[in-house]
């Protein structure tokens, strides 16, 4: 790779490179590389050659290809819209719909299996270990004397 100074040749090739891949959409970094192996430098060296001396003069091409680069994506957004097909929404969709509407129905029939099960479960639990169970009266005192400990109305017991 080369050290020496930079030509004016250069940095012109360098600049129309970078210009071209910004308003191709491309990044600064791919024309990098573009331009190392035309003017027999390296990547980073054409990087800081761009970055510390040339961008700061072509600002206002720079900002022409960006704003070429964004009509260009624009452009092409707008014509792939324009070549689609018409859509038959109830050809397309409307299977679609009948699918979901089942699962949707077999999802609730599987929910009500889970929720009969978790109540058998639950009395089964109560009927064979009742000492395990709180009643709701014992859970509501534990809020109530917990309440209290917050508000600093009791005293923790260590």
């Amino acid at each position: 790779m080369r050290k020496d100074n930079w030509t004016s040749q250069e940095d012109k090739t360098l600049a129309h490179t970078i210009l071209k891949h910004i308003a191709s959409g491309s990044t600064q970094l791919q024309a990098f590389d573009e331009v190392s192996t035309i003017v027999g430098r390296s990547s980073a060296a054409c990087g800081f050659r761009w970055n510390s001396e040339l961008r700061k003069r072509y600002s206002e091409e720079i900002r022409n290809a960006k704003t070429k680069s964004i009509e260009s994506k624009m452009k092409r957004s707008n014509n792939d819209y324009s070549k689609q097909p018409k859509l038959d929404y109830e050809e397309t969709f409307g299977g679609l719909l009948d699918k979901l509407k089942s699962k949707i129905i077999l999802l609730e029939h599987e929910l009500d299996q889970v929720k009969t099960e978790n109540a058998r479960l639950k009395t089964a639990l109560q009927d064979s270990r009742p000492d395990l169970v709180m009643s709701e009266d014992f859970k509501n005192m534990i809020k109530i004397i917990e309440r209290a400990r917050s508000l600093g109305v009791l005293e923790k017991t260590s």
